[in-house]
C-alpha cells in the first residue's frame, strides 16, 4: 500500500499538518510532496483512492439541497457567524453548560473541536448533543487520528440519533497524547460519511441505519506549500462527495483575501476561520504543526494586554471577509475564551445588521 510510506498511512496525498515540504511527524522530507514534485499527474492526486475493506468503491455522491440550519444558511450566503468551542484545560465541568448558555445569547451555530492536537479533550459527541438541546446548530469537528473507521461509524450513528447533522471531516494532528490510529484520512472519511448518510450502508455495503442526510464538510490549508498540492487534495474530497468547505484560520486581510480567491472556483460554501491566541505557547505550537510564520502585527496584538485591541483585530478581518459575497461566513475561535467570543459575536452582528 503507497501510503504506507507515510507515517499517517494516508492514500489521498499528504496531511494539513506538514509544509514546506516536511513532514510533521518525522520531521524529514514529506513522502507525497517528494512524489508529487516527482509525478505530478500521479493519479493518486487527482482519483480518491480507498483501501481494501471498501467493497463499495463505485459510489458517486451528488449534490443536494441544504436540510440544517447551517447549510441552509450557507447556500443563501446569509453570512453566517459560527463560534468554536473549545473547553479550556484543565476542565471545569460545572461551567461547560453555563458557558454554553451564554454563547447562546449571541450564536446560533457552534463548531466542536475533536481532540485538538490529539490533547485531552471532552468528547465532542457529547458536547454536540448538549449544544443540540440548548438550540445550536452544530458543526462537529471528526478527525481520523485516535479512532478506527468502526469507532467513527458508531459515532456518526449516534450523531444521527442526537440530529446531529454537520460534518467536518478531518485527518487530524500526530497526538502529543496518546497513540495514533489514522485507519482513514480525510477524502475516506468523507467517502464513507456519504455512503453511511445517502445509502444508509457501511464500507463493506452492511445496512446498518436508515438513510439521513448528514451535510459533510472538509479543511483547507491555505498555508500548505506548494499550495497545489493542497488544492488538489480539496478537488479529491469534494469528488468524495464534501460538500462546504472551512479554513484554517486567517490572521490579516492580505491571507484571507488570497485564501477566499483559491477557494472561490469550487463553487462551495465557504466559510473563514478568525482565531485569538491567547499566549506565545499557543502561537508556538500552531506554527510548529503548519509550519508558518505568524505576521508580526498579529502576534502584536496576541500578546498586548488590551481585551479592546483584540476584540477590534477580530470584529475588523469579520467585517472584511463578510463583505466577501464569496462567503458564506465567518468562525470565530477564541480557543476558550469564551468571554472574548461573546464580546466579538455582539460587535461583529451589531456591524452586520
Amino acid at each position: 500500500m503507497e501510503g504506507s510510506k507515510c507515517p499517517k498511512r494516508l492514500l489521498n496525498g499528504p496531511c494539513g499538518g506538514g509544509s514546506k515540504g516536511i513532514c510533521e511527524v518525522t520531521g524529514r522530507e514529506c513522502y507525497w510532496v517528494k512524489k508529487y514534485l516527482e509525478d505530478p499527474k500521479a493519479k493518486e492526486f487527482y482519483e480518491v483512492v480507498l483501501d481494501g475493506e471498501f467493497r463499495i468503491r463505485d459510489y458517486i455522491p451528488r449534490s443536494r439541497p441544504p436540510t440544517t440550519p447551517l447549510m441552509k444558511s450557507a447556500s443563501n450566503r446569509s453570512k453566517l457567524l459560527i463560534y468554536e468551542f473549545c473547553t479550556p484545560m484543565p476542565l471545569m465541568c460545572n461551567t461547560v453548560r453555563q458557558d454554553l448558555h451564554e454563547l447562546r445569547k449571541v450564536y446560533n451555530y457552534i463548531s466542536l473541536v475533536d481532540r485538538p492536537f490529539g490533547k485531552y479533550h471532552p468528547s465532542s459527541t457529547v458536547l454536540a448533543t448538549l449544544a443540540k438541546s440548548m438550540g445550536f446548530d452544530v458543526l462537529l469537528h471528526m478527525s481520523c487520528k485516535h479512532r478506527d473507521r468502526y469507532s467513527i461509524i458508531s459515532d456518526i450513528m449516534s450523531l444521527a440519533i442526537a440530529d446531529v447533522r454537520n460534518i467536518l471531516t478531518l485527518t487530524g494532528d500526530w497526538p502529543i497524547q496518546g497513540k495514533p490510529v489514522f485507519d482513514l484520512d480525510s477524502t475516506r472519511l468523507v467517502y464513507l460519511v456519504r455512503l453511511l448518510s445517502d445509502l444508509g450502508i457501511d464500507h463493506r455495503g452492511n445496512r446498518i441505519m436508515d438513510p439521513i442526510v448528514l451535510h459533510v464538510g472538509v479543511a483547507f490549508n491555505q498555508y500548505f506549500d506548494p499550495i497545489e498540492l493542497e488544492v488538489l487534495r480539496l478537488s479529491k474530497k469534494i469528488r468524495a462527495g464534501a460538500e462546504f468547505i472551512v479554513t484554517q484560520p486567517v490572521f490579516d486581510d492580505e491571507i484571507a483575501n488570497n485564501t477566499i480567491n483559491y477557494l472561490s472556483k469550487f463553487k462551495k460554501p465557504m466559510i473563514v476561520t478568525i482565531a485569538m491566541f491567547r499566549n506565545q505557547e499557543q502561537i508556538r505550537t500552531f506554527e510548529k504543526y503548519l509550519k508558518i510564520e505568524m505576521p508580526k502585527k498579529y502576534i502584536d496584538v496576541v500578546l498586548s494586554p488590551s481585551r479592546e485591541r483584540k476584540t477590534y483585530h477580530i470584529e475588523s478581518l469579520a467585517e472584511v471577509i463578510l463583505t466577501s459575497h464569496k462567503v458564506c461566513g465567518v468562525c470565530i475561535s477564541t480557543l476558550g475564551n469564551h468571554k472574548l467570543g461573546i464580546e466579538v459575536g455582539i460587535r461583529i452582528l451589531k456591524k452586520c445588521r
